[in-house]
């Protein structure tokens, strides 16, 4: 990964968070009472109804909350760590062979890890979130079935709930995935630089992705559990 690759794509993730800005202000310029206040755009995970009660219907986030979460997903702390994190694993185990070894490669992979969050979160969260008007935000199942709210948890990586309460695929997550894959290509050393590769790291992104949903999902009872 070379400094003047790096620099080109901080200089396109900037033009995009100026557009962002743009269109962020354009709607906090908007009417207050043209719609009621979103829920906010920082609440990772959403308290569950009930268990096998009707799920409350969540207010959508705004343009401009959809916005700060893409950011916060992108650019945010818990980005930073899992970044860093997940390329101790990677250097361990030799993944992205390319960007060799030591502090350099450890680095590099970090700084890679990154630039794909910051583009899950610009394009994913935020871009396709308020193109297809979807809810970005994950959101616990009113099941009491363990099988019921796994499957919940898992199937979220493709179903996502639209701003009208109405289940859609999830172009929001899939694209978000997809295009940090590919446009990763430019900085990923051989041979992890094909497209091939870019949609293999898709696919792993949406695992992850998965396996994440299933432990916002049962997190909570673990956490009540343990402190009882």
């Amino acid at each position: 990964m070379t400094a003047k690759r790096m620099l080109a794509q901080l200089r396109a993730v900037a033009m995009i968070l100026a557009l962002a800005a743009a269109l962020d202000a354009q709607q906090t310029a908007a009417p207050k009472s043209a719609a009621p206040p979103s829920q906010p755009a920082s609440a990772e995970m959403q308290p569950a109804a009930p268990r096998d009660a009707a799920p409350q219907q969540p207010r959508p986030l705004t343009v401009g909350g959809k916005l700060r979460y893409g950011m916060e997903k992108g650019f945010g702390p818990g980005s930073i760590v899992t970044s860093f994190l997940a390329a101790g694993y990677q250097q361990a185990f030799n993944h992205n062979e390319g960007f060799g070894q030591g502090a350099e490669g450890y680095f590099n992979r970090a700084g890679s890890n990154y630039g794909n969050n910051a583009i899950k979160g610009v394009v994913g969260s935020f871009a396709l979130a308020s193109i297809f008007h979807q809810d970005p935000r994950y959101f616990r199942s009113g099941h009491s079935s363990f099988a019921r709210r796994l499957g919940h948890a898992v199937s979220r990586v493709l179903v996502a709930r639209g701003d009208n309460g109405q289940a859609q695929f999830n172009i929001s997550k899939v694209g978000g995935a997809v295009s940090a894959g590919l446009i990763s290509t430019r900085w990923y050393q051989p041979p992890d630089d094909t497209v091939g590769r870019g949609f293999g790291r898709a696919g792993v992104s949406l695992a992850v992705s998965a396996v994440t949903n299933v432990l916002r999902e049962f997190w909570p009872d673990i956490r009540r559990k343990l402190h009882h």
